[in-house]
């Protein structure tokens, strides 16, 4: 009897464990408006939905801040667009804890750049 109910709770324990989200606080310290949020599981080629929405009025605006919740825990590629459309892809950001990620300027230009010269290879 001891051996099933051990069974079971082992069995239970990665159900518990998946379930734990993580929340990421975003904000947008830069001056440009970000249009799109995407993320991906490093270990996918796919781009998950918008995280800001789907309509035109989904942004985040300079000096704005938003949240993330119940992201499950793991390493994802992270691509921000902003107001004239140019990307930024941010590879193998570890959402491990909750946290708080503040973007500006210098990020979004360099990173942009990064981004531009990586589909140039």
């Amino acid at each position: 009897m001891k051996r099933a109910i051990l069974f079971a709770m082992i069995g239970i324990v990665p159900l518990v464990a998946f379930a734990e989200g993580v929340s990421i606080k975003l904000k947008n310290d830069s001056k440009w408006e970000i249009h799109h949020l995407f993320l991906s599981p490093v270990s996918e080629n796919d781009w998950g939905p918008d995280q800001l929405g789907e309509g035109d009025e989904d942004t985040l605006d300079p000096k704005g801040t938003m949240e993330l919740t119940d992201i499950p825990k793991g390493k994802y590629d992270v691509k921000l667009v902003d107001e004239d459309g140019d990307e930024c892809v941010v590879e193998s950001v570890d959402f491990d804890a909750d946290k708080e990620v503040t973007v500006n300027d210098k990020d979004l230009l360099d990173c942009q750049a990064d981004t531009e010269e990586e589909g140039k290879s």
